[in-house]
């Protein structure tokens, strides 16, 4: 089996983004006196501006967005904010002359300080792969690759993300070329991943957000503290029936869980195992 996973939200029980954020600052403070607190907040306002103005104004609102189709077409068109957003993040100059070093101590940091927290069973569910020799990665539209390996220390998982230059630009992943920003990029890094790995190799997918949404449909279970989350509102307005893993339903693509204690406890890794050795 090989089981794929976001990270922000989905390993973690919040977005670490801010956390990133707040670390650099701290790192500019203490290294050169400069307070880049204002930049980042700009940063942060003007994507939450922008992001507003382009839900309101989207020629089909929420509430009629009813299939896959027209739901994907209005998260692609997110790709150029979101880039647009990198472009902002790089004047700022927040994160230059962060090293891959200085960044992985980072999100260690975070971990340790109990400021990033990761949902309950996590750990467990990583020893039972590392048992049955089942394939992992991360794949994550985070900033930073090696602040998410500085969290996940001392597990030493495949991390596919983006990661921050010297100069303190936001550069893609190798396996994908370009910066992983949306739900598209995620899915095609997801299909290059399963390309170079055992082609009769299941593939379950874990993820909390909308971005995570074409590779879930693949097979997956989402990672929600209950039913109310913006992912899960989504899928049931296009129609997609997610039940909860303690209810697991063959015929059902995507499942529910608030933890990977409830994913272990419910036996959906075992459930999805015979039915690959079964085929």
């Amino acid at each position: 089996m090989r089981l794929l996973l976001d990270f922000d939200g989905t390993i973690t029980k919040e977005d670490t983004i801010g956390e990133l954020g707040q670390a650099a600052i701290q790192f500019h403070r203490q290294t050169s006196g400069q307070d880049l607190e204002p930049k980042w907040t700009q940063v942060v306002q003007h994507y939450i501006d922008g992001l507003q103005k382009y839900r309101t104004g989207y020629h089909i609102p929420e509430c009629d967005r009813l299939s896959l189709h027209e739901e994907l077409q209005y998260l692609e068109a997110l790709k150029h904010m979101e880039e647009a957003s990198l472009q902002r993040l790089e004047q700022s100059g927040i994160f230059g002359g962060l090293s891959d070093e200085k960044l992985f101590g980072m999100g260690r940091d975070a971990v340790q300080s109990g400021r990033v927290l990761l949902r309950d069973g996590f750990t467990n569910m990583m020893q039972l792969a590392r048992e049955r020799k089942w394939e992992v990665a991360i794949i994550s539209v985070n900033w930073s690759r090696a602040f998410i390996r500085g969290i996940l220390h001392p597990l030493d998982l495949p991390v596919i993300a983006n990661e921050i230059g010297q100069d303190g630009a936001v550069k893609g992943p190798q396996i994908l070329g370009e910066t992983m920003t949306n739900c598209t990029d995620k899915r095609d890094a997801m299909s290059r991943v399963v390309e170079q790995g055992a082609s009769n190799m299941q593939t379950l997918y874990f993820g909390d957000s909308t971005t995570d949404m074409q590779c879930l449909l693949e097979g997956g279970i989402v990672m929600s503290n209950d039913e109310t989350s913006s992912l899960m509102r989504t899928l049931r307005r296009i129609g997609v029936s997610v039940p909860h893993v303690g209810s697991y339903q063959q015929d059902a693509k995507i499942h529910w869980a608030r933890n990977f204690e409830e994913v272990l406890d419910s036996g959906i890794l075992d459930t999805q195992k015979d039915e690959q050795d079964a085929a």
